[in-house]
């Protein structure tokens, strides 16, 4: 892949974080590294603007989104203007200024120097990002490439959709895929409809945007960890050095690149920020500083992590668990507060044993990830250096060391002086590792446990990310309290700078690493042979994209979804019965699916026939076709392999791909 991924990269990005910065920005949200929190506030955006659109009958389109956002953000304009005039007014009453009512740190200093000083290290955080999305985007072939995960054909479809139905509300935004409402955390679909080019384009250019994120992301939760107070260091720095770890892990970016799963990344992308927020709204309540222009952007950065994803509320509970038991295991340790420490404890047992019944009970189908356990040195190794569950991948990640390096220091620190934060990000890490190891284990009451996380280690990985963060932003603060302390003694140690720096060149050999990022960023759109089967290759997609182009508009395409055939209606336009690899989702279509040969010897197979109304049937008979690569999972759809060659008049064929019209069945 050339530049040319950058333009639509830097404008999905652009999308997915400005509207969440505006709206901070116009609201007076006193947090740091704006652009890095945002993409929650953009989803939830988003969620409100495509269910107030639904209701009344406004088609969802870049133009009118755009619109609808300039109005939000003059209400949101409007409104702080007007709580500003009247607290200055009820100032003024009482004989004192107002004049600090918005401001935040940035305006303690209004010389150029300390402009530049706000706006490095969200600057540091995109272009490290872009390193990152370009680094990735080196082996995926062009920007227009197709994906060839599972989940990647589902979603590219679902762009689709939100595309012809103009619908973004999440009840009735993916009805052409189930066939009735169903509820879908469709927050990802719907804003990468909003680009341009076609539904694989926009989609991949929505994936790199989210790999560029992450840097912003992990500034922003230790942004809102320190609260916006503080030395320039603290409040600057350490989110600059949590930006600079992004490269080192590899879960989240294999989520997006490889594995497809997309509403599930964006809300791992969501999950730092939220876990900021639910730290800093603990803050205010425990200090008693409720100050509206801190807390309701935090409100909001949970409520879109949520919406971003179901599953980042599980998370989220996590983080509140180790928080209380945090505390819990303070009390304990201190005389005064003993018996109530003993307390918390044995309510968070409670709590996690409602948990378990639940789980076991009502989430089971969750579990969809069940794997052969792994070694356990193997496995133990994996999980430490961040190793996704992808056999292609090299063994050692050694990068992510550094960061554990850190952490360690860290822990030494929380567990030195006692503080609340540090030991409730050792607990966060401890909670991440022990629900990773349960998915190593093959037990049904093991794996209980993570059914929320669909029992997949990548998908818990992002918790073990923010923890570790976290643990080494403390670590780096305590070696540069200890230089101060050296300096002040006559001395003149540089640990800390040091250490940020190795940081950074560690960062940067992180994110061009080859068996790293470019690698994973090949392994769904080049490499198909190394990690998965293709379920379209480049010359499929070619005869495809040409027959759609001649089939007329009232034409209906039915095949073995595992072939392609649902690229006929993602990237061709062309209605179908199995837009994608999914089983079909209706009586009629499973019917069809599986008897449509016999369709003139039974009359529920003709009747759902007519309800299904097919006009072509695509056939694939390469070496690469769905029957070949797996026909155990193929059996439903022997019907269609079986319908009588005399039905069907060749309309077009390029090798083992071939467009069949299909005569009337009964």
């Amino acid at each position: 892949m050339t530049w040319g991924w950058l333009l639509p990269v830097v404008g999905a990005w652009a999308l997915l974080c400005a509207p969440g910065a505006l709206l901070l920005i116009a609201g007076g949200a006193r947090i740091g590294w704006r652009w890095g929190a945002a993409p929650a506030i953009t989803v939830l955006l988003a969620v409100v603007l495509g269910a107030l659109d639904h209701l009344l009958g406004i088609p969802w389109s870049l133009v009118t989104a755009g619109v609808q956002l300039l109005v939000v953000l003059v209400l949101v304009l409007g409104a702080r203007l007007l709580i500003i005039r009247r607290a200055r007014r009820k100032a003024r009453g009482r004989g004192r200024r107002a004049d600090g009512c918005d401001a935040d740190l940035s305006h303690r200093h209004r010389r150029p120097r300390a402009l530049a000083l706000a706006l490095a290290p969200g600057a540091l955080a995109l272009a490290l990002g872009l390193l990152m999305a370009g680094s990735a985007a080196r082996h995926m072939g062009g920007i227009d490439t197709l994906n060839g995960s599972y989940d990647a054909s589902f979603h590219i479809a679902a762009i689709a959709f939100v595309r012809a139905d103009r619908d973004a509300f999440l009840f009735t935004a993916l009805q052409g895929i189930y066939h009735e409402t169903t509820f879908y955390p469709a927050g990802w679909d719907v804003l990468a409809a909003l680009l341009p080019g076609d539904a694989i384009t926009a989609a991949n250019a929505m994936a790199l945007a989210m790999v560029a994120a992450i840097p912003g992301a992990l500034g922003a939760m230790v942004a809102l960890l320190q609260g916006g107070r503080g030395t320039l260091r603290e409040v600057r720095v350490l989110p600059m050095l949590a930006a600079l770890c992004a490269p080192m892990f590899l879960s989240l970016p294999v989520m997006i690149l490889v594995m497809g799963l997309w509403p599930s990344a964006l809300g791992s992308l969501c999950l730092p920020p939220a876990l900021g927020a639910l730290w800093a709204i603990h803050r205010a309540v425990r200090s008693g500083e409720r100050r509206a222009a801190e807390l309701w952007p935090c409100v909001l950065l949970l409520v879109g992590a949520v919406a971003a994803h179901p599953s980042t509320l599980f998370s989220l509970a996590v983080a509140l668990l180790a928080g209380i038991l945090a505390q819990g295991v303070l009390d304990v340790t201190r005389a005064r507060t003993r018996r109530r420490g003993v307390l918390e404890l044995a309510v968070i047992a409670l709590v996690l044993l409602a948990y378990g019944i639940t789980s076991h009970l009502l989430l089971a189908s969750m579990d969809l990830t069940t794997t052969r356990p792994w070694p356990w040195t193997a496995f133990l190794a994996s999980l430490v250096t961040d190793r996704p569950r992808v056999s292609a991948l090299g063994s050692i990640q050694w990068p992510i060391l550094a960061v554990w390096v850190l952490a360690l220091l860290g822990a030494m620190q929380a567990v030195r002086e006692r503080r609340r934060l540090g030991t409730t990000a050792i607990v966060l890490l401890a909670l991440a590792l022990g629900l990773s190891v349960l998915t190593n284990l093959d037990s049904i009451w093991a794996r209980t446990w993570v059914n929320p996380w669909y029992g997949a280690r990548e998908r818990i990985a992002p918790l073990l990310m923010c923890a570790l963060v976290a643990l080494a932003a403390i670590g780096l603060d305590a070696l540069w309290a200890r230089d101060a302390r050296a300096e002040g003694e006559g001395r003149r140690p540089s640990r800390g700078t040091s250490a940020l720096v190795v940081l950074a060149l560690v960062s940067l050999v992180a994110a061009v690493l080859p068996g790293r990022l470019p690698f994973a960023g090949s392994l769904a759109y080049t490499d198909y042979g190394v990690q998965i089967a293709s379920y379209a290759t480049p010359e499929e997609r070619d005869f495809i994209e040409r027959t759609a182009a001649a089939l007329p508009a009232d034409a209906v395409v039915i095949g073995n979804p595992r072939d392609g055939e649902g690229l006929y209606w993602s990237i061709g336009g062309v209605e179908t019965v199995f837009p994608t690899l999914a089983e079909p989702q209706t009586l009629d279509s499973r019917r069809v699916a599986r008897y449509a040969f016999k369709a003139d010897r039974d009359a529920k197979v003709c009747t759902s026939l007519h309800e299904v109304g097919p006009t072509h049937l695509y056939v694939d008979t390469s070496a690469d076709s769905g029957e070949a690569i797996a026909p155990e999972a193929s059996v439903l759809w022997e019907g269609l392999a079986k319908i009588p060659r005399s039905k069907l008049r060749l309309v077009d064929r390029e090798g083992p791909y071939a467009l069949y019209e299909i005569e009337p069945l009964c």
